[in-house]
């Protein structure tokens, strides 16, 4: 007798909901066994997470900061997972879109605002999309395992933008600290007034609207599906694999440049080493936890952003480090649990004389036809 896991035709999102709310719940539980253990307040913690993240127009602020990077990330992860490639390089792509602005904005600094930011967001994306081809292309023709390559990617874009800094494009006057010279004043981007949110924000959701018009609302779309889940029918209907797979990837590194330049533009001023600020992995959960669907990776970059703003609260509470590291991975790995449970089933089987496998799960029961039925031609 063994097991195997098989995933369901479709998730019903009630469970899903319902399972997220209770495995946060469930988290957060143990979490509070953590604190008590390590001789802080659980009430204190708790609070002082909720305080600085969504109990307060200062939270909200930095939540909403932190989502616009966030989500284009995630958006870059999911358009790949549109064709089931897995764009793993989030981080580097991002490193290599605030690159490809930074070194427009330093060629061309005396540009008026609009003429600039318009050439930094051409380079952002072009240099980050180009990054994505080293990827791509030998996936697309030769099979190789995009994984494996974007992630390795990730630690060369750290090592690209660091010879930069601590090179041609350092900062005069700084000292022991590795970043590059300023951007010009008129393209850092400001805030809404009322809000205290930065512009970037209005441009990701334009950004989530029009892909998701693309994707799910259009023909383009309905082949990259298509082409994700059978490439021999999708070459059957005469469209190109391997010109979808280097399309795709070229528009999700695109996006993750983007998420750099707003890095960028409204956070530091500066490239160094450390702009992605994790938002590269953390995006790949996201769009895991979003199902691929483009609205729904909007609300959980909100969340998501919300509880790493929480992580930081504590530490500034006193809480090491460490525990707050651990309670922010005890909500994603709960919630991930609940998504798998919610997706996949485990279905036991027996194996046949021959040590085959063989499936006792109860069999389907059949559908009547209808005049609906699509009949095949002979």
């Amino acid at each position: 007798m063994s097991f195997q896991i098989r995933r369901l035709a479709k998730a019903s999102p009630k469970v899903l909901a319902v399972g997220s709310v209770l495995a946060v719940v469930a988290a957060l539980l143990v979490a509070a066994v953590i604190l008590v253990i390590s001789g802080n307040s659980v009430y204190d913690s708790f609070y002082a997470m909720y305080a600085a993240s969504f109990g307060s127009p200062t939270g909200w602020k930095a939540i909403l900061t932190r989502t616009a990077p966030l989500a284009l990330t995630a958006l870059a992860v999911t358009t790949a997972l549109r064709m089931q490639l897995w764009n793993i390089g989030g981080e580097g792509q991002l490193l290599m879109g605030a690159t490809g602005a930074t070194g427009a904005a330093l060629a061309l600094p005396n540009l008026p605002m609009i003429p600039l930011m318009l050439v930094m967001i051409v380079a952002a994306m072009v240099s980050a999309a180009a990054w994505t081809m080293i990827a791509a292309i030998p996936r697309a023709f030769i099979g190789v395992n995009e994984i494996v390559v974007t992630l390795f990617l990730n630690y060369v874009a750290v090592r690209v933008v660091s010879l930069l800094v601590l090179g041609a494009w350092r900062d005069p006057g700084a000292v022991g600290f590795a970043y590059s010279k300023k951007i010009p004043s008129q393209v850092v981007v400001g805030t809404i007034p009322g809000l205290g949110v930065s512009w970037s924000l209005v441009g990701v959701l334009i950004i989530a609207f029009l892909l998701w018009l693309a994707l799910d609302k259009s023909k383009w779309g309905f082949g990259i599906d298509i082409a994700g889940g059978n490439p021999k029918l999708s070459k059957y209907l005469g469209f190109s694999h391997p010109t979808r797979v280097i399309t795709i990837m070229a528009i999700s590194g695109a996006l993750a440049g983007l998420a750099g330049l707003i890095q960028l533009t409204s956070s530091t001023s500066r490239l160094q080493p450390d702009l992605a600020a994790g938002y590269g992995y953390t995006g790949i959960l996201v769009a895991f936890l979003a199902g691929r669907r483009i609205p729904m990776v909007l609300i959980v970059s909100v969340l998501f952003a919300g509880l790493t703003q929480g992580g930081i609260a504590l530490q500034s509470e006193g809480v090491p480090s460490a525990i707050a590291n651990v309670i922010q991975a005890l909500v994603i790995f709960f919630v991930l649990v609940v998504h798998f449970l919610a997706q996949y089933r485990i279905v036991k089987t027996q194996s046949d004389d021959d040590g085959s496998p063989v499936d006792t799960a109860p069999e389907p029961a059949p559908q009547p036809l209808t005049t609906n039925t699509a009949v095949g031609k002979d």
